[in-house]
């Protein structure tokens, strides 16, 4: 009983550490968000799909490579009165929701 117990405390500080190199990686993207009031993030096999609601309304959404945490593309859903946006999905299909709000 103290070996099996020996070997699962073993393998469970194994575990743990193997993986902490990699969560200290820190990636540069190439997306400004010094304006964003929101950022959503979801991700499923084509990527990291991030949505970024500026402070002037606008929406634009990118897929980030998650390698090398740089946009792959990017694409702008409205150029103004965007709130309360939100994203998900599965892995195949990412949603957008927002509110438009119109004057």
């Amino acid at each position: 009983m103290k070996n099996f117990l020996f070997v699962l405390v073993l393998l469970f500080t194994i575990n743990c550490f193997s993986q902490q190199s990699g969560w200290k990686t820190t990636k540069t993207s190439n997306i400004n968000v010094s304006t964003a009031q929101i950022v959503e993030a979801f991700s499923n096999s084509f990527g990291n799909n991030l949505i970024v609601q500026k402070s002037d309304g606008s929406l634009i959404y990118y897929v980030v490579n998650p390698s090398t945490g740089q946009a792959i593309n990017s694409l702008t859903l409205e150029s103004n009165g965007v709130s309360l946006a939100n994203i998900t999905g599965n892995i195949n299909t990412s949603y957008i929701v927002y509110k438009k709000i119109i004057k």
